[in-house]
């Protein structure tokens, strides 16, 4: 009997062991693994030892959250206890989800009920700040010449408001209304409040889920066609399709949230039916170029690329900044699609340059959602700002050189650097088309009163800049022994794009006099153009068609030992040694040249520099960095004078073409130096 007692005691124990152990056995080991019932990644494994060596800060609350996202038979507590809390209680289990009137259910996130109920608006300081970001963004791609247009989305909240059980809310104001009241009065931004069209189609078709904060398709098309409507008054082609819809099913995202797939069930919703001509791109240039800058964006890399193609609409390229609302699901990139021939859908919740670089759109929109315009559309932005015009004051004249002695400017300013390419008092900057920006640096004053102006301004064509001024020039204030004239440094990172691909051929600066009360200027500098040639040989129609000059002689110039501004150095692996001779191998397919050349009449790079071989021309690969060539003549100017060209060996007519020349465009673009002529000798080397 006693045996028995003890044999029972012995099985209680390893029972009630086996089920405190069951969970440890059933625990999740997967890192990153994500939660089907909550949609959310589980708390990871904390990091034990930190960079000191010593315990992590955190650990225990880290190893606290771990455990108890990952313990053995989680989601079957989780969902256990949803059911029973809903069900019996009509509560729900997750803080984020608010349950609502006839079946509606609410997100409490970012002030979403609020929004309601009036207890939650924009200040006027935060309304100024979008004002100004959107402002800035819009002026940045209107000088791209870049349709922008901003589309607010109305939340379910502000549509649907009657349904909210917690108080008693009704249609009313909200931030979608208030944003684009302010952008209307203080701005010429373009922008779509997508409430006005969802109010108007309210008595329709359900325009969101009720057991979703999102719009269902038939929301998504009333949204689709309010911005298709903005787009036709600023000039946009589209056309008209047609989209129908069925009854079907969903299940919203709120299920999730409340910890069990389902729980809320399907609910009846318009599914959208149209013929569609797009097709999704899945490869190529594009799609790969758009997915890695998608996968160094933390806010977008969660998400698959979405790029669609239609040979059959305008060719015209729609970049879409958008969040959860312009997901596919919803069918909106694909709608985009049907009226543009390429449609770029991403969730970048910043305008990215380098984005928009690779994409180049003729339009971009970005849509932000009620909930979220104070946390996106108050972010700092990097884009250039722009002004419409320059102070409306009476011109001024700068104290003349003379009189002031030492100031060597001009109009109180002196550009000293292009691209980082010392200028040395130069009226001339030579600008890589290859480049995406390049910084202009110097220093300006008011030289009538002796201290820093009010403001510098730029004008690049038809835009108009503020220089980033007042940066400290020690060196500046001593030379001239005055302390007044410390912070009169600029800077300005000028976008290559403003350049309109070299149709702008100069910029002026105007400085605003110390007092305010008057506007010096322009000071003028011209523009010549070098775009970098790839390295694939392509025969061109001629040389350019320009007056033939004669460079500076070695006699005037000194230490220069070149022809007409060449010197050829390598021809194959051979070294010229400044020979103008040079022996090709027949047997070869093509011969590597290799030099360095300028325009040694004003000391600065070539625009472009060109070989003649027989009758046919081919421009060279210039502007390679040179470090040696800009320390031997002690000018910054030449660092990038390098050049490189690979010569078909057919090019040379089986040794019947004797020599070839080089021909380099003058760094203001207006003159040809040459020939620089190399004489051939065939043979096997």
């Amino acid at each position: 009997m006693k045996k028995r007692g003890v044999l029972q005691s012995v099985l209680y124990i390893l029972f009630f062991s086996l089920v405190l152990l069951l969970p440890i056995f059933n625990m999740n080991l997967i890192t990153g693994k994500v939660s089907e019932t909550e949609n959310r990644e589980l708390a990871k494994f904390p990091i034990l030892v930190g960079e000191d060596g010593h315990l992590a800060s955190g650990l225990r609350e880290g190893f606290e959250n771990w455990l108890g996202d990952n313990i053995g038979f989680r989601s079957s507590f989780v969902a256990l206890t949803a059911k029973l809390k809903l069900n019996l209680f009509h509560q729900t289990t997750s803080t984020r989800v608010e349950i609502g009137r006839d079946g509606w259910y609410y997100l409490t996130d970012n002030h979403n009920v609020e929004l309601a109920t009036g207890e939650y608006i924009l200040s006027e300081d935060v309304l100024q700040k979008i004002c100004a970001n959107q402002q800035r963004i819009s002026n940045w791609y209107s000088s791209q010449g870049i349709t922008y247009v901003l589309v607010l989305t109305a939340a379910k909240s502000s549509v649907y408001p009657e349904y909210i059980a917690s108080r008693e809310c009704s249609v009313r104001e909200t931030l979608c209304d208030q944003v684009e009241a302010y952008l209307l009065q203080h701005s010429d931004v373009n922008v779509v409040n997508t409430k006005h069209a969802l109010l108007e189609n309210k008595q329709g078709e359900k325009l969101y889920l009720k057991t979703d904060t999102h719009w269902t398709q038939y929301g998504s098309y009333v949204a689709f066609r309010a911005v298709l409507e903005k787009l036709n008054e600023l000039g946009v082609e589209t056309h008209q399709f047609p989209v129908e819809f069925s009854e079907g099913t969903a299940n919203g995202e709120f299920s999730a949230m409340l910890g069990v797939k389902g729980i809320l069930g399907e609910e009846t919703v318009p599914i959208a039916e149209w013929k569609s001509t797009v097709s999704a791109i899945d490869s190529g240039v594009l799609y790969e170029t758009v997915k890695k800058l998608n996968s160094k964006n933390n806010e977008s890399k969660r998400y698959p690329v979405v790029i669609y193609k239609n040979e059959t609409a305008p060719s015209t390229t729609l970049l879409i900044y958008g969040d959860s609302q312009w997901m596919t699901a919803r069918n909106l990139p694909q709608w985009m699609g049907e009226e543009f021939q390429t449609v770029v859908s991403t969730r970048f919740r910043s305008i990215n340059r380098e984005l928009d670089a690779e994409v180049n759109p003729q339009v971009v929109v970005f849509g932000c959602s009620e909930r979220l315009i104070d946390s996106i559309l108050t972010r700092e932005t990097d884009l250039p700002e722009m002004i419409r015009s320059l102070p409306d004051i009476p011109a001024g004249e700068m104290i003349s050189e003379e009189k002031y002695g030492e100031w060597i400017g001009d109009q109180g300013v002196c550009l000293e650097s292009a691209g980082g390419v010392s200028l040395k008092g130069t009226r001339t900057i030579t600008v890589d088309l290859n480049e995406n920006e390049i910084r202009l640096q110097g220093w300006a004053a008011d030289f009538n009163e002796k201290r820093p102006l009010q403001s510098l301004y730029l004008k690049i064509g038809e835009i108009i800049v503020e220089c980033s001024y007042g940066l400290e020039r020690t060196s500046i204030s001593e030379h001239f022994g005055n302390q007044d004239l410390l912070n009169i440094g600029f800077k300005y990172d000028l976008p290559i794009s403003f350049l309109k691909a070299d149709e702008v051929k100069e910029i002026s600066f105007y400085g605003v006099s110390a007092d305010g009360n008057q506007l010096y200027g322009p000071v003028s500098y011209q523009l010549s153009y070098r775009r970098q040639q790839s390295e694939n040989t392509e025969n061109i129609a001629g040389l350019p068609d320009l007056p033939l000059k004669v460079m500076i002689s070695e006699d005037e110039y000194g230490q220069w030992i070149g022809n007409q501004g060449v010197c050829l150095e390598k021809a194959g692996d051979t070294s010229l040694k400044g020979s103008t001779s040079f022996s090709v191998d027949l047997q070869e397919t093509e011969i590597s040249l290799q030099g360095w050349a300028a325009d040694f009449s004003v000391d600065r790079p070539f625009q472009s520099l060109y070989v003649r071989i027989g009758d046919k021309v081919v421009e060279c690969s210039y502007g390679l960095e040179r470090k040696s060539i800009a320390e031997h003549f002690g000018d910054e100017a030449l660092l990038r004078v390098g050049f490189k060209v690979d010569l078909p060996v057919s090019y040379l007519q089986s040794g019947k073409v004797t020599e070839i020349a080089f021909y380099g465009v003058s760094a203001d673009g207006e003159y040809l130096y040459g020939p620089a002529a190399y004489q051939l000798t065939y043979g096997q080397r």
